[in-house]
């Protein structure tokens, strides 16, 4: 297995799991390597032991709204505010990065995770970073990760 497969392979399954879990959504990798960043960015700091780097989910704002009111419905929460959306959106990278985390336990790309943040607009992004472009029903989605090794 190369090094594309290695990263992108778990990343991949770590996002279909997190959102058919938390909101019933399919989603399907369409793309490695392209994707711009969308309109509203949950973004998680990580660390390996080769250094810091991020896992970040990417979405536009009728995405990011659509895929918060699916995990709060199957919450039984309601469709909640702005600030209850930015917060699920933050927990649904969360859990894609604890996935993430689980599936690459044993290999170079093995990280520890901190609090995310919810960045409105393009964030800065590291030319290091895979890119993996997604569809699904709620809309596209990229995920940008650095996991220095």
């Amino acid at each position: 297995m190369n090094a594309t497969d290695e990263l992108s392979a778990p990343l991949a399954e770590a996002v279909a799991v997190a959102l058919r879990e938390m909101a019933a959504v399919e989603s399907g990798l369409c793309e490695i390597g392209t994707g711009a960043p969308g309109e509203v960015s949950a973004i998680i700091p990580v660390a390996t032991a080769a250094g810091a780097g991020y896992v970040a989910l990417h979405f536009t704002v009728a995405s990011a709204n659509e895929l918060a009111r699916r995990v709060l419905a199957r919450a039984e929460a309601g469709e909640g505010d702005d600030a209850t959306r930015r917060d699920c959106l933050g927990e649904v990278a969360n859990v894609v990065a604890g996935q993430a985390k689980t599936l690459l336990y044993g290999t170079p790309y093995h990280f520890t995770l901190s609090t995310p943040r919810i960045v409105f607009g393009d964030p800065a992004r590291d030319d290091g970073a895979r890119v993996l472009a997604f569809g699904s029903e709620i809309g596209n989605f990229v995920l940008h990760a650095r996991l220095p090794t």
